[in-house]
């Protein structure tokens, strides 16, 4: 086998590894769930009928 081949070979199997593992974050990603936290008026408005 020469060493060009060799080389190739390599590289193919290099890229096929970084694309899987992209592949895998972006996954991971979107399967993220994301929360928003309370307008901080909001939790004041909250607290002050709370209080009344």
């Amino acid at each position: 086998m020469s060493t060009l081949t060799l080389i190739t070979i390599v590289s193919v199997f290099i890229v096929i590894l970084i694309l899987v593992l992209v592949i895998v974050q972006i996954n991971k990603g979107y399967e993220y769930q994301h929360t928003i936290d309370p307008h901080p008026d909001e939790t004041k408005q909250d607290e002050e009928r709370d209080n009344a």
